[in-house]
């Protein structure tokens, strides 16, 4: 048989009992709230999360690799049939769609002007060697080589 609770103690027994089940009721409806949140929130239009230096660094070489990727397989202008054509169409828009992404989300603040205008000159280059791989190969790799050296200085100043 359990031991006998004091008479005397019921008030404090209550007491507890009321604060242990209101702060086990708001802690189950932060957590619910954030739950929610997470599942049902969405982003509003135009609104991007601001990126850091080295996050905006790391979107133009993931971009700059992908257009080499892309490069290594044979241009439009060479391309005997449509489908091949239609491919590089759908993804070089959807390349363009990612650069627009990169280049909106990517303003960086007055304390790190050098990597911005490095990568602003990056972006810029970038969008050039894709417009490039319609001209020709060899005009492509002088742009691959400034782009690649902005992405280096973008690196330099993002280390100072």
């Amino acid at each position: 048989m359990p031991p006998a609770r004091p008479k005397e103690l019921q008030p404090y027994r209550i007491f507890m009992y009321v604060v242990y089940s209101v702060i086990a009721a708001a802690a189950s409806l932060l957590i619910l709230r954030s739950v929610v949140k997470d599942l049902f929130a969405r982003a509003r239009p135009g609104q991007a999360a601001p990126a850091t230096a080295a996050a905006c660094l790391g979107d133009v070489e993931r971009l700059s690799g992908s257009l080499s990727a892309r490069a290594a397989q044979p241009t439009p202008l060479g391309l005997a049939t449509e489908a091949l054509s239609l491919e590089w169409d759908q993804w070089s828009r959807g390349w363009e769609d990612d650069l627009a992404a990169v280049s909106a989300r990517c303003t960086l603040g007055p304390e790190d002007a050098a990597t911005s205008a490095h990568l602003a000159a990056a972006l810029e280059g970038l969008e050039e060697l894709r417009r490039g791989l319609l001209r020709s190969g060899l005009e492509a790799g002088a742009d691959s080589r400034r782009v690649k050296a902005e992405l280096a200085a973008a690196r330099a100043s993002l280390r100072k």
